[in-house]
């Protein structure tokens, strides 16, 4: 196994032409642990530790999505039909399950309906079906099933949408 100082000394080697280059420094394996620790730190400070490949935050991560899709779906089906606002019979319970959202936005995680948004090529949402509607000029997501969950803007699901397309008509 390569270690991390080897991997450090040969780049560090590789920074100066030949006849320039320095003798390796003198290291010590405790080194490597101090490294590994401020590199961590450092990505956890800039907000990218769910790419430090850390199995245990992957795992907290995707929980979190999964949280947050099974709270767009239960809001899916407490809102008024194309409204933005609750059924009468769910308006208290609808409070908590914002507040509960709000605690998901404050731990980065956001959650996005792709539902009557224009349909680009290279969205990162999975298309479960094209279908043909009238009185549409251009493709549009005309459902979601799974909304996309980012964790500090990165993905961590993808959506699975219909799209509607514009129906063809024969020459």
């Amino acid at each position: 196994m390569v270690s991390l100082r080897s991997i450090l000394e040969s780049l560090r080697q590789l920074r100066y032409p030949s006849p320039l280059r320095i003798d390796p420094a003198s290291w010590n394996d405790s080194r490597d642990e101090e490294l590994k620790e401020a590199l961590q730190q450092l990505h956890a400070a800039s907000g990218d530790s769910a790419v430090l490949g850390n199995t245990e935050m992957d795992q907290m991560v995707r929980i979190l999505a999964d949280i947050g899709t099974g709270l767009w779906r239960l809001k899916q089906r407490m809102l008024k039909p194309g409204t933005t606002r609750p059924l009468d019979e769910m308006s208290r319970a609808y409070r908590h399950l914002e507040s509960t959202w709000d605690v998901l936005v404050s731990a980065g995680i956001e959650v996005i309906d792709h539902t009557d948004t224009p349909f680009e090529i290279g969205m990162q949402v999975k298309v479960l079906a094209f279908e043909p509607q009238q009185g549409i000029s251009r493709d549009r997501i005309m459902e979601t099933i799974k909304p996309s969950v980012y964790y500090r803007n990165q993905l961590v699901q993808m959506g699975d949408v219909f799209v509607a397309t514009p129906e063809r008509t024969k020459p």
